[in-house]
C-alpha cells in the first residue's frame, strides 16, 4: 500500500495515523455540515474533544490497516485505551500527529524535526545579511 501515515508513541503504545479517503469520509460523517477536521483539532469544549477522539480512532484504524499492508503487523489500539484519561500535554502531541497525518493525506510533506524555530532570530539574520552585490 502506498498510504502515507504518521507513527507516534503514546504511553508505550505505537499508534499509526492515516488520513485516507476512507478516513476522510468517515470523519465527515461525524462532523456537522460544512465543518472540517482542522476545526475540531483545536478542541476547546467537550463536544469538540469527543469528535477529535472519534477522528483519531478512525485515523488509527486506517493507519493500522496501512501499516499491516506494508508488512508490519501492528495491533490496533482501541481509543478508550489511549484517549480516555489523556492529559492535556498528551493531547497536544496527538493533535500534532493528527495534523501531520492530515497533511500527509493531502500530499504535503511534514518536517518531523523537533527543533523550534526562533522567528525573531530568523528575521534578525535576514536584516544583518548584506544585500547581494551585482557584478
Amino acid at each position: 500500500m502506498l498510504c502515507r501515515y504518521t507513527v507516534t508513541m503514546f504511553r508505550g503504545k505505537e499508534i499509526c495515523l492515516a488520513y485516507t479517503v476512507d478516513a476522510m469520509f468517515q470523519i465527515n460523517d461525524i462532523l456537522p455540515e460544512g465543518e472540517q477536521i482542522m476545526t475540531i483539532l483545536d478542541s476547546k469544549d467537550k463536544n469538540s474533544f469527543e469528535k477529535f477522539c472519534k477522528a483519531v480512532d478512525i485515523m488509527a484504524r486506517c493507519g493500522a490497516k496501512a501499516r499491516e499492508s506494508d508488512g508490519f503487523p501492528r495491533p490496533y489500539v482501541p481509543p478508550e485505551t489511549v484517549l480516555l484519561d489523556m492529559l492535556p500535554v498528551e493531547m497536544l502531541k496527538i493533535r500534532q500527529e493528527t495534523i501531520n497525518a492530515v497533511l500527509l493525506g493531502f500530499g504535503r510533506e511534514v518536517n518531523n524535526e523537533e527543533k523550534e524555530i526562533d522567528l525573531e532570530l530568523v528575521n534578525l539574520e535576514k536584516k544583518e545579511s548584506p544585500p547581494e552585490q551585482p557584478y
